[in-house]
């Protein structure tokens, strides 16, 4: 029951967002950019705290909680079934690709977690390909995530 309520709240967070970016489109606003510059550790790592847009990587009860993984999710769903009916490994690429540029283009990005440091990173455009690719698949097995099945029949996004 509760991943029902989560992944309705994420429909509508996901629809909310989507008017709040066409308005900002339509006035001619800058691109949102909800980031606090980054912080860099000696390994090259950005290291930040994650924001509202962030699709935090991992299995934590957090990551699954974050309202990025929500927004995420109700992404996922309203592409599955494009995804699932494309024949071609570019196809899925490109679909892939969207689903990124969809995250990006809010302000956010995959964050993974360094367990020594503590804190959060941007994991770049592999951690996201690898990301997404997986919550395809995921997605796509029959009673992996009730919660998917369900926001996949409810989403009208």
């Amino acid at each position: 029951q509760e991943h029902m309520k989560l992944a309705r709240k994420a429909v509508q967070q996901y629809t909310l967002l989507k008017n709040i970016n066409k308005e900002k489109h339509n006035s001619n606003s800058t691109k949102m950019n909800h980031h606090v510059l980054p912080r860099r550790g000696n390994d090259g790592r950005a290291y930040q705290d994650p924001t509202y847009f962030d699709v935090l990587c991992g299995r934590s009860k957090r990551a699954f909680d974050h309202p990025g993984n929500h927004i995420f999710r109700a992404k996922i769903a309203k592409r599955m079934d494009e995804y699932t009916k494309c024949g071609t490994r570019s196809g899925k690429s490109t679909i892939i690709l969207s689903v990124i540029s969809s995250v990006t283009d809010n302000g956010g990005n995959f964050l993974k977690y360094d367990s020594e440091k503590e804190m959060w990173y941007d994991g770049g455009t592999s951690t996201a390909k690898i990301r997404v690719s997986t919550a395809f698949r995921d997605a796509s097995i029959p009673n992996k995530n009730k919660s998917m099945d369900r926001l996949r029949k409810d989403s009208s996004i």
